[in-house]
């Protein structure tokens, strides 16, 4: 899997460095000493564990080329999986870990504004870095993924579409209309219940939420990732396998599963790293104090998006959870 862990690093560099232009923010700072030494330190600490762990071999499997995982027994990859699983979660305690540390000594030091920088950049950037590690790790475990669900797969036939009556079509539309009504509802709700805006900023206007710089920085790495790793098909034919009720084999339906999984994680990550780049962005212009809601706004509208889109494709999961076989529900 080296090639692909070779390109997934490059395209989050590439989205990075566009990320960071146009959100407002330096492309130098990307190339900064103690930036590249923060990710050293988060590097380190990783192996450590996995070395200490006793996953080490099975983990640096990843970095065999293609033909050589290809060759791979079943055993193995599921030893590999175990250690990214592993690497995923010691990723996720460091992240915690230098979070805290940058918080503990921004609140002992709130006082000396000199030093609030530094405490700021270590939370923002420590949690940058461990989200595109993660995202790292997801699509090589969905990808390994892959691999051991057509390992063990048999000769399959998928099942026929069970077409929807018109009574069920409506039904079924009458249905997500009105989680989209609820879900609007709730949250219009919730901001005029527990929030007050006294600014120029007006959130009811459509324009407000619309940021298409962060609609690409969203979906054009989640793309390109979901295709490198060949999982791109199946995420595309595991939505359409859903509403349209059809009847799947039992490999097929993990393989989209897994599929969908991914771009659930790839899809909320990425939304991490680009509003933590533009909370970045947004420190290094603080002199423009009328400026710094509006663009905290633009900097966070990614997670909104990210939020949207996994709870429809956590609906995706869940029909195709149900779909069987045998009845085809």
């Amino acid at each position: 899997m080296i090639f692909e862990l070779c390109i997934s690093v490059v395209i989050l560099n590439l989205n990075s460095i566009f990320c960071t232009y146009l959100k407002g923010g330096w492309i130098m700072d990307l190339f900064y000493f103690s930036e590249i030494l923060l990710l050293f330190l988060i590097l380190v600490i990783l192996a450590a564990f996995i070395f200490l762990s006793g996953y080490s071999k099975a983990f640096f499997k990843i970095f065999y080329t293609r033909k050589k995982f290809s060759a791979l027994q079943l055993y193995q990859l599921k030893q590999i999986e175990t250690s990214l699983d592993y690497a995923s979660k010691i990723a996720a305690y460091e992240a915690i870990f230098f979070i805290l540390i940058g918080t503990v000594f921004y609140y002992i030091n709130w006082q000396h504004i000199q030093t609030l920088g530094f405490q700021l950049s270590l939370i923002i950037k420590s949690a940058f870095l461990v989200s595109s590690i993660e995202i790292i790790l997801f699509v090589l475990k969905a990808k390994l993924k892959n691999q051991m669900i057509l390992y063990m797969s048999e000769d399959e036939k998928d099942g026929e579409y069970a077409k929807k009556s018109p009574k069920q079509l409506v039904l079924a539309f009458f249905k997500v209309f009105l989680c989209i009504v609820v879900i609007i509802s709730v949250a219009i709700l919730t901001v005029l219940s527990y929030t007050r805006n006294e600014s120029s900023f007006k959130f009811s206007k459509i324009s407000s939420w619309i940021d298409i710089p962060s609609i690409l920085f969203l979906i054009i790495p989640f793309v390109l990732l979901l295709f490198t790793s060949g999982l791109f098909k199946n995420f595309f034919l595991g939505i359409k396998s859903a509403f349209s009720n059809q009847k799947l084999s039992v490999s097929k339906k993990l393989l989209y599963i897994n599929a969908n999984k991914c771009a659930r994680a790839v899809i909320l990550l990425t939304s991490f790293t680009c509003t933590l780049t533009g909370y970045y962005a947004v420190l290094k212009h603080l002199e423009f104090k009328e400026a710094i809601g509006t663009n905290m706004m633009l900097a966070s509208v990614s997670i909104f998006y990210a939020i949207f889109i996994n709870l429809f494709l956590l609906t995706v999961e869940s029909k195709l959870e149900k779909l069987s076989e045998k009845t085809g529900e």
